[in-house]
């Protein structure tokens, strides 16, 4: 509502910490709380559907954003009206869910801090990821391509198919090998969108790039989720989405200081490579949790 009413950018910003502020909670409660609906045996599928649900989100939510703005990117209002309306839909929705996790917390329980380890790993392919989600439509427009919304799409729809067969990939390959191979075929898609020259190009990269983040991304909130006990879901959530936000949210500043200098074009060469050295990290820190 604040953001239909800001007249300058310092009020702008003051309803966007408000606004991060509240995302941020609800959406780690909401996620601790499916969580915890999931049986154990079957935790990495639903821990996987779990972050799905937040992926595909993010990947259709610039394909209805950019409908609603327009060609000429001037239709905000309506579309945080929209937002406003979703909101307060969402609001209503929360009176009907119900959480154990405050009864099931034992006092005496140390926590575990093995999962901040993992999620500093997470943050590089957040922070990779964030050259996609945050300056691919700038990029396309700059290429003069036209509406690229069916990336994000195509991006969601192979997203949310990879859920129902991540579990036999899993049990094949195994996390630690399947995380690897993962990385770099996200690696080699973020890269190849640096040598995109139309719109066909870029939506067949969707499929690699839906498929990688689609099956990664569950994989490290499962591993982090792995370092707690059950009683504190809430706590290795939390610490999951602080490496998703803050890798999202530092790569639009990060990224855009080196568009202004390099060009679009290298903000995906250096993701891809920021990819590849997260990759070898990885492997490194799997030996030791």
């Amino acid at each position: 509502m604040g953001y239909c009413f800001s007249k300058n950018v310092y009020l702008f910003l003051l309803f966007r910490i408000i606004h991060g502020l509240g995302f941020g909670i609800s959406l780690t409660c909401a996620t601790a709380i499916s969580n915890e609906y999931v049986p154990a045996s079957r935790l990495s599928e639903g821990v996987g559907f779990t972050s799905s649900a937040n992926t595909i989100a993010n990947a259709t939510g610039p394909t209805i954003a950019l409908a609603i703005l327009g060609k000429k990117y001037t239709n905000f209002i309506s579309l945080f009206l929209l937002l406003l309306v979703i909101s307060l839909i969402t609001f209503c929705f929360s009176f009907f869910i119900k959480s154990s996790t405050k009864s099931n917390v034992d006092k005496k329980e140390k926590q575990s801090y093995k999962g901040i380890i993992i999620c500093m790993v997470f943050f590089l392919a957040t922070f990779s990821q964030g050259a996609v989600n945050n300056y691919l439509t700038s990029y396309t427009k700059d290429l003069g391509l036209g509406n690229i919304g069916l990336f994000f799409t195509i991006t969601a729809v192979v997203t949310f198919i990879s859920r129902f067969f991540s579990k036999r990939i899993q049990d094949f390959f195994g996390m630690r090998k399947l995380s690897f191979i993962l990385t770099l075929i996200m690696a080699a898609s973020v890269f190849m969108i640096s040598l995109i020259k139309n719109e066909t190009q870029l939506f067949l990269l969707a499929i690699p790039c839906g498929l990688a983040t689609g099956l990664l991304f569950p994989i490290f909130n499962y591993r982090i989720i792995q370092t707690v006990n059950a009683s504190q879901f809430a706590f290795a959530t939390s610490i999951y989405y602080c490496g998703l936000d803050i890798g999202y949210g530092l790569s639009a500043i990060a990224w855009g200081y080196v568009v202004q200098y390099f060009g679009y074009h290298v903000i995906y060469v250096l993701a891809a490579l920021l990819l590849i050295v997260m990759a070898m990290i990885d492997q490194i820190v799997y030996k030791k949790i």
